[in-house]
């Protein structure tokens, strides 16, 4: 494959390993971490970011930051958060500048 060439200006080649990051790579985890297991289709599963070792959170319980009634397309917000902390009894990951996020918000399907 050749480079990608934009406006002119020569871009990396995506094929070239060299040009590869472990920045995205991700692992998918079942529920239950004391056990190992296979992840089966459409089983719930946390998915962590290996290079940070946090987790992927969806903030649906905020509802869509955009959303195309045509499509019934929708966004969401999401963001990295830290591993659960015990709170009130109810589970929950810690996101950015120390805000919690609920647990279900880093459950997927």
């Amino acid at each position: 494959m050749k480079p990608i060439v934009v406006a002119g200006v020569d871009a990396p080649d995506p094929s070239d390993p060299a040009h590869r990051s472990a920045k995205a790579l991700w692992s998918f985890e079942v529920l239950e971490r004391s056990t190992g297991s296979v992840v089966h289709l459409n089983s719930n599963v946390r998915i962590r970011h290996v290079p940070s070792g946090k987790y992927l959170a969806c903030l649906a319980h905020r509802g869509p930051i955009w959303a195309d009634e045509a499509t019934e397309e929708a966004w969401f917000e999401v963001m990295l958060v830290d591993d659960g902390v015990e709170d009130d009894e109810v589970l929950r990951e810690v996101g950015p500048s120390g805000t919690y996020v609920p647990k279900h918000a880093t459950i997927f399907r």
